[in-house]
């Protein structure tokens, strides 16, 4: 076995920080809603939803124009279609799954979230016609019940009220986002 390069111990360790992140922004988010809702009692859940989520986008804008500059600005017109399609799909999902947190347990929330793994598979055979080899499904029933351990939960946090139900339109908006990465007329885009 070759010895890990520089890059790959970086590689690796951006996605340990990835991975913690989004791991703990479900108790963050959370904790947020909850303080934000006692500031404001009567307001509406997706008006907190979408303040929570402003900062966030913002941020990334930001990000992307420090990082990539002037550049963004000269994407072709499919790259700009694919990238409104992604923008769009993340918003939704997470506009979902931030008014789904209010309703339900983190661990159930992040569950119900990772259901994308479950939708990927699905649209792929939708664009294909085939359906998934058996690996895939195996791969996809061992991720399912490992989230469901992590999570530590019981048949009776699996119920579906308005938390769940719209985690798992989010997950559908997340997962088509993924998805629309390798969609084929987007094959030729740069990014």
């Amino acid at each position: 076995m070759k010895a890990l390069t520089g890059k790959h111990w970086l590689a690796l360790g951006i996605l340990t920080a990835c991975t913690a992140s989004q791991g703990m922004s479900f108790i963050i988010s959370k904790a947020a809603l909850f303080f934000q809702a006692s500031l404001v009692p009567d307001e509406s859940s997706w008006f907190l939803g979408a303040i929570n989520l402003a900062p966030r986008f913002l941020i990334g804008v930001l990000a992307l124009i420090t990082i990539y500059g002037p550049s963004v600005l000269r994407l072709t017109r499919s790259e700009w279609k694919q990238a409104v399609i992604m923008g769009l799909c993340s918003f939704g999902g997470c506009m979902f799954q931030i008014d789904g947190l209010q309703r339900t347990s983190g661990s159930v929330a992040a569950f119900f979230t990772l259901f994308y793994v479950v939708l990927i598979p699905i649209w792929a055979a939708l664009l294909t016609r085939r359906w998934p080899r058996w690996p895939v499904w195996l791969a996809v029933g061992l991720i399912t019940l490992g989230l469901g351990l992590l999570a530590e939960l019981s048949l009776d946090d699996l119920r579906l009220g308005r938390g769940e139900t719209e985690l798992l339109i989010g997950a559908g908006f997340f997962s088509f986002m993924l998805f629309a990465i390798n969609l084929p007329g987007f094959a030729g885009n740069r990014y």
